[in-house]
């Protein structure tokens, strides 16, 4: 019998929330995130995969704020926050509250940029609202002259901010001639364990997947842990030595190895999770995932976004259309800890290029050619030949 696969979920433990009652509410925003990133995981099917819900929730947040009308009013209900009024205020008051409760830095670090065609306007107040929110100063690139080395520059940043986790967050044809603006975002997270794997005790094991058994290291640890099952789940919960995020891995019932979505063992973990002593048997694994999630957003309820007759991003140019959003994510799990990283990108495109003349062709008579002289309005030849040597003589046709 296959044995259930392993959901792995990064939480922020919060025991409290400080700004309860307040217009801005951190807890709020958190819950947006996770409701996103389950319609996100929806479509993925019983197969490995992995996602990072908040890279692409502030990417598609930016995107919000330079949008209009029901462009605008999509995008917000695909972020859970129909009008967006609390959206950003939200947001900001989640980091904020992070760094309360870490009491020093974090581990997971956030970087923002927008990019945009050098000499494209985009409207000042937007720009201006991106570097309120945290974003780093804009960059310019010539998307006209060269696209495809302006994604080389791109995925550079996005590498550095991962520490290559993430190596190319744009596939190539993520730019073209016609893209003006590109927002990208990254998020990286290292946490080391409360209480490590000795590594000595990892062992080779068989792992029994959906697509048969195949060996696997398995690390191996006793110890007291926040635990809970149910007929459907066993849940444990794996502290980081901050003691403010944890990896929490929920391992279904054997029958129900197919089942693709983990939420429900979260919640049942928040609701049920008690200390005792746990004999855990853990992977060490890595695995990443490349996607363009541009249909699943449409389906998720934000066509507008993406069609050039329906677009309305006047907030940043009147001209823009959302040509894609990306995503790159990294999760690596070992003795140690954790770590993981993940990048996401919007691209907008101008609904249609600017006429620019053609180059001029060459048209070099140094061969045999025909030639004929006619009466354009009737379409009468009067004379017709082929000139196939040079003349010996030419004559001046004013002779």
């Amino acid at each position: 019998m296959k044995s259930g696969g392993l959901f792995l979920l990064c939480a922020f433990v919060v025991l409290q929330n400080p700004l309860a009652g307040r217009a801005e509410d951190p807890q709020r925003a958190a819950e947006r995130i996770a409701s996103f990133g389950r319609e996100l995981a929806a479509s993925r099917g019983a197969g490995t995969y992995v996602d990072c819900p908040l890279s692409v929730y502030r990417a598609l947040a930016m995107l919000w704020a330079g949008a209009r009308n029901e462009t605008a009013d999509q995008i917000a209900r695909v972020l859970d926050d129909p009008g967006g009024a609390q959206l950003w205020s939200d947001l900001d008051a989640l980091q904020s509250m992070l760094r309360d409760f870490s009491g020093g830095a974090l581990p997971v670090t956030t970087r923002e940029r927008l990019w945009t065609q050098a000499g494209y306007p985009l409207a000042p107040a937007y720009v201006d609202f991106l570097g309120r929110h945290g974003l780093e100063a804009p960059g310019s690139a010539d998307f006209v002259a060269d696209p495809d080395q302006c994604r080389e520059q791109i995925n550079r940043w996005a590498a550095e901010a991962t520490r290559d986790r993430v190596p190319a967050l744009f596939p190539a044809g993520a730019f073209s001639g016609a893209t003006r603006a590109v927002l990208a975002g990254t998020v990286f997270f290292q946490g080391r364990w409360a209480e490590s794997f000795d590594p000595a005790q990892t062992r080779p094991e068989i792992f029994h997947g959906l697509a048969g058994a195949a060996p696997i290291p398995l690390m191996h640890r006793k110890g007291r842990l926040v635990y809970a099952e149910n007929p459907e789940w066993q849940i444990v919960g794996l502290p980081f030595d901050d003691r403010v995020t944890e990896l929490i891995v929920a391992l279904p019932a054997p029958d129900s190895a197919d089942r693709p979505d983990g939420s429900g063992a979260l919640a049942a973990w928040m609701a049920a999770g008690q200390e005792r002593e746990v004999d855990l048997f853990l992977p060490r694994f890595s695995v990443s995932s490349s996607l363009d999630l541009s249909a699943r957003l449409a389906e998720m309820g934000m066509p507008d976004a993406f069609s050039r007759d329906r677009a309305d991003f006047s907030g940043v140019n009147p001209e823009l259309y959302l040509s894609g959003v990306f995503q790159g994510v990294s999760v690596a799990v070992d003795e140690s800890g954790a770590v993981a990283a993940a990048g996401a990108g919007a691209v907008l495109n101008v609904k249609s290029m600017a006429f620019r003349p053609p180059p001029p062709v060459v048209f070099r008579a140094d061969r045999p050619f025909f030639f004929f002289i006619r009466d354009a309005a009737s379409g009468l030849i009067y004379f017709s030949g082929r000139l196939a040597d040079a003349p010996e003589a030419p004559a001046s046709a004013g002779d």
